[in-house]
This record gives structure tokens, sequence and C-alpha cells, in this order.
């Protein structure tokens, strides 16, 4: 289950405390783990805010995409925690309650028509909080755009579909597993969750990034961070200049063998890569 709420800025100046967690030179993310339990808290609105997530055991809740709760009933998922996420739930207003739920992928994005294409959470939907939805989300707009930026004729819109999904496919539902995998160990529970205290404990003592560590965690913190070596708009260019052209170019091609010749002319395409 994942509660979520906004903590006003000017309430987290007003305590020393807190105050530090908004007021950073760099944008910071917050993170607290717990047995079952865990917290994110990370500036939103040009610093103005905080947005907080607290994960916790299912409550029972069967609400999909979110129901309103008291401020109170988020508070009280908090009880027990380090002082500042306690003093950060209290503050919080906005309120929500959503399952976490994980889904299975779907096959196909495109009908079989070629007329219709789903996107963004329709195709992969991601944990409530997750990190990357909504940034998978503006990518698939982002190669969507630059794909029918080289749109000139009807026929092509199929496989402009066909190579979005190809492009996008694999990495959300690599990013979804991972954000998945992010949350189930920051909320282990039992010997999972002393084992992974205990090595976080260790690296802090010895002075190392507790999440780039030599442990068993470094593969996957190491995934986190290849993550953001992506630029969507690069991947369909590419796949542009791979693929696309070479179709245009053999329709050209095509149509130019099969065209009525011309007495006295000469037709040569030309497809301009852009």
């Amino acid at each position: 289950m994942m509660f979520g709420g906004i903590v006003p800025g000017a309430a987290m100046r007003a305590d020393p405390e807190l105050a530090r967690l908004l007021d950073q030179e760099l944008v910071t993310q917050w993170v607290w783990f717990g047995d079952k339990h865990c917290a994110l808290c990370f500036p939103i609105a040009k610093g103005e805010d905080c947005a907080l997530y607290l994960y916790t055991p299912d409550t029972g809740s069967s609400d999909d995409w979110g129901e309103l709760v008291s401020a109170g009933d988020l508070a009280s998922h908090a009880t027990g925690a380090e002082q500042r996420l306690q003093k950060l739930a209290r503050l919080a207003h906005h309120t929500t309650r959503q399952q976490l739920r994980e889904w299975p992928d779907l096959d196909d994005w495109v009908h079989e028509s070629g007329r219709l294409v789903v996107i963004g959470e329709a195709a992969h939907p991601f944990p409530p909080g997750s990190i990357q939805g909504a940034s998978m989300s503006l990518e698939d707009a982002s190669v969507l755009g630059k794909l029918f930026s080289h749109l000139i004729s009807h026929d092509q819109i199929e496989s402009f579909l066909v190579a979005f999904q190809e492009l996008r496919q694999e990495r959300a539902k690599k990013n979804r597993i991972m954000d998945m995998a992010n949350i189930f160990f920051m909320t282990a529970s039992g010997e999972e969750a002393a084992l992974r205290d205990a090595a976080m404990a260790a690296m802090h003592e010895a002075g190392k990034d507790v999440l780039g560590g030599e442990d068993g965690n470094k593969q996957q913190w190491d995934e986190n961070r290849d993550t953001f070596d992506y630029d969507a708009e690069d991947e369909a260019d590419n796949w542009w200049v791979q693929w696309g052209l070479l179709r245009e170019r053999a329709k050209a091609s095509n149509a130019l063998a099969n065209a009525a010749p011309i007495p006295g002319v000469l037709a040569f395409p030309i497809i301009e890569s852009q």
C-alpha cells in the first residue's frame, strides 16, 4: 500500500530539523528504510513544497487508482518511525492511499488494424509513487513525436507505431521491474531487512556510498544509474536513419520501377535525411 501527500514548504522551514531537508544545494531525495515500510520525500513545485510517499503493508483498500484519506491515517502509519519522518507525516495534506499492484505485461501495444496504439500508463502501468513512471510516459511522447516528424504519407503510420513499440517496450518493462525491485528492497522484513540494514550501516561506518557499495546490491544501483544514460529522441532518430530511410528508399525505387516511362525525362527519387 502506498500513502501519498504534500508537505508545505513553509511548515518545513519553520522547523529547523525539516528545513535542511528542503533547502539543499542539489535536488535531493530523502529515503527511509524500515521493516515492511519505507518512505520517500523530495521537493516539488520548484522547491516550494515536498512530496511524501509512505509504503506500508496492505491495509485492505480495494481502490487501484487512489482514494482520499485523512492526514491522520497517513500519520498513523509513521508511528515509531524516525522523528523527522513522523513530523513530515503529521504535516502532510492532500493525502491519498493506493494499492501497490504489479500488473501483467501487455504483449501488443499496437492494434492489428495499425490504427490504434496505447502509450504511457495504459501500455506499461508502474507502481504508485514510481520514480520512473512519469519519465517513461514522457519518453513515449518524445519517441512518437520524433517518429511522426518524418510522416509524409498515411502508409507510414503503421510502421511508425510498430517502431514505437520496438523502441519503448523493453525499456519500459526493465524500468518497471527495477522500480518494483527497489520497493521490495526498501520494504524488506525480518532477516532480509536485518541483513540489508547491517550491510548499509557497515558501508556508512566505512565512509562508503551505501547505495553503491561492494555488497550484492551494487548491480541494482548500477542499473539505476544506467537508466539516465538515455535520450528518447536520439533513439527515434537512430531508428529512422537505420530503418525508416531504407524503407522509404525501397518504396521510392519500387514506384520508379513500376512507373510508366516518360520519353525524354529521367526521374530520380530523392529522400532527405533529417
